[in-house]
């Protein structure tokens, strides 16, 4: 590595860690517990082939449709080396986000051999606020895991593409299958290494031959030039077909024996109901997500978690179809002017932010979300690489010394504006319940944050303020199992024992492989002397989740020879 990529990865590794250093002592909370805290596999070595055999919170007895083991077995490590101390998490993501930002500059350097812009995409990548989520939130590492193979396993192919090194090319499969392993939104790569070929690749070899030939472009020489066009399609074939039948088996092992909650993942998606049946109206209400997205690229205010939906109910909405134009009008304008200007930065940049959206745009996959911080983070870099390419031709296009002060001056002022609002978003997750009241605030349908806020008032001993944000949940979202199973928990400490068990049973009818409920159930019918009843939902949860040793416990309670129960 030269002197000049030594000083800008230094550079990044210093700014990255001044950035976030104040998230260290941020703690574990939200689905950190079932990621980590309450997660057995991630805790002990010998249940590494549970994490490969199960769903992604298999450990903490939650069954879902997500499949990341690569991610699960990084928490596996940090539980050895720290426990349960979140420093330690919360410095691996920090570690794997300046990683990732390293890896973007030795990505875009290594494609355009421009510095300036790859290194001021890797820092715009690394301050921007928008990102600060998936690296805060410690169970968002999968998005931080995949990202990093992600780039790496490019990086591998662009190198192979220059160098013809076979071994570069293992790494490229490598770094995919550890890419989409971590999450599923990395099984995109392909499309990348296209738009790549398409965009990059084809126009450098071509106004290189010309450059070799004299830029003479006669019949001859453009015969020679499609010759070698032919030869370079040919030898990429088999390369294509590998990632063809990886992504293939992939589907089909996720579609049959790693597919946790045996429902069509590709028409019902990942969660347990997409937001909309019809496509069309799913594709509106995403589109709606994306004009918050690109308002937030450009004014990174009020990040929260939990966005209200951009609620589309009907195909000829106008709101929908206008976001749908405004996204495309960007995208257009994108794609004109790399072409007017014959950039491939600027048409490849455009095109990385737009293949990026694809896995949350509800197209391929149905989506149960509409608009997630973290769901650009892999988008974020083509959006970056535009803007460097703007500023760039700006900085060198201005003859004046003072000019060009001014706008290195501007750009620094602009970096550190941004870094300061990363170091002050990372405050918020500082305090769980002040985090989640500031959702319950900005937000109108945020059951799962006013769910929260009610935990963080239990752990507080405040009854009395957690039963009324339980309540306001599950107001909300009368079907939310979590709310119903904590509104009936508030009513069996009130000994309201029957009202308990009505909610406790609805909990388990929403969700039949939500634990906690059914322990609460059996709990309460043991406290009711139903032994039967209390029985069935103990051996229910022995066998979805063989490992819960406060289920063994209940069986205690039991009488071994119960009395029949009404």
């Amino acid at each position: 590595m030269r002197y000049g990529k030594r000083i800008a990865v230094v550079l990044l590794i210093l700014i990255g860690l001044g950035i976030y250093h104040n998230s260290l002592r941020n703690p574990l909370f939200w689905d950190d517990e079932e990621t980590i805290t309450k997660n057995v596999f991630v805790q002990s070595a010998r249940y590494i082939p549970e994490i490969f055999r199960n769903s992604y919170h298999a450990g903490s007895g939650i069954t879902v449709a997500f499949y990341r083991p690569l991610t699960s077995l990084t928490f596996l490590l940090d539980y050895h080396l720290w426990k349960l101390k979140p420093f330690g998490y919360h410095l691996s993501n920090i570690l794997l986000h300046t990683g990732n930002a390293i890896l973007i500059f030795l990505l875009f350097g290594m494609i355009f051999r421009k510095k300036r812009v790859a290194f001021l995409s890797a820092l715009l990548f690394l301050v921007h606020p928008l990102n600060s989520e998936a690296v805060n939130y410690v169970s968002n590492r999968t998005d931080l895991l995949m990202l990093f193979f992600f780039l790496l396993s490019f990086w591998s192919y662009v190198a192979y593409r220059r160098e013809g090194k076979i071994p570069l090319l293992a790494l490229c499969f490598a770094g995919y299958i550890c890419s989409v392993l971590s999450k599923e939104m990395g099984l995109v790569l392909p499309l990348f290494l296209l738009a790549y070929e398409r965009v990059v690749h084809k126009p450098l070899e071509v106004s290189a031959l010309a450059v070799r030939t004299g830029g003479t472009t006669g019949r001859g020489k453009m015969k020679k030039i499609r010759r070698l066009e032919a030869k370079k399609k040919r030898s990429l074939w088999p390369i294509f077909l590998v990632f063809a039948v990886l992504v293939i088996g992939y589907a089909v092992l996720r579609l049959t024996v790693l597919n946790f909650t045996n429902a069509n993942l590709i028409t019902g998606g990942p969660g347990k109901i997409p937001f909309h049946k019809d496509p069309v109206v799913r594709f509106l209400t995403v589109s709606k997500g994306f004009a918050i997205y690109l308002r937030l690229f450009f004014l990174p205010i009020n990040l929260h978690m939990e966005y209200d939906r951009p609620v589309i109910l009907s195909r000829w909405d106008l709101s929908g179809w206008l976001a749908v134009a405004i996204f495309c009008a960007a995208a257009a304008l994108l794609f004109w002017w790399g072409r007017k200007a014959r950039d491939p930065k600027v048409l490849f940049g455009a095109s990385w932010f737009c293949i990026g959206l694809l896995p949350v745009s509800g197209i391929i996959v149905p989506m149960n979300n509409t608009v997630s911080e973290h769901y650009v983070y892999l988008s974020s870099a083509g959006f970056f690489l535009c803007v460097s390419v703007a500023a760039v031709n700006l900085y060198e296009q201005l003859r004046l010394r003072w000019a060009r002060a001014v706008t290195i001056s501007a750009g620094i002022l602009l970096v550190v504006l941004l870094g300061a609002m990363t170091f002050r978003q990372n405050r918020i997750w500082s305090d769980p319940r002040e985090f989640f009241l500031h959702i319950t605030r900005v937000t109108t349908g945020s059951f799962r944050a006013n769910n929260n806020a009610g935990m963080e008032y239990w752990k507080r001993g405040d009854m009395k303020k957690a039963e009324e944000y339980f309540r306001r949940s599950m107001e909300i979202n009368p079907n939310y199992a979590v709310a119903v199973n904590n509104v009936g928990y508030i009513e069996d400490t009130h000994g309201n024992l029957e009202k308990a068990e009505q909610l406790y049973v609805r909990a388990v009818w929403l969700d039949p492989t939500y634990l906690l409920a059914k322990r609460n159930l059996a709990n309460l019918y043991i406290r009711m002397k139903k032994y039967k009843q209390a029985t069935e939902q103990i051996q229910d949860i022995l066998r979805r989740y063989p490992y819960d040793q406060q289920a063994r416990d209940l069986l205690k309670y039991i009488p071994s020879k119960p009395p029949s129960s009404g």
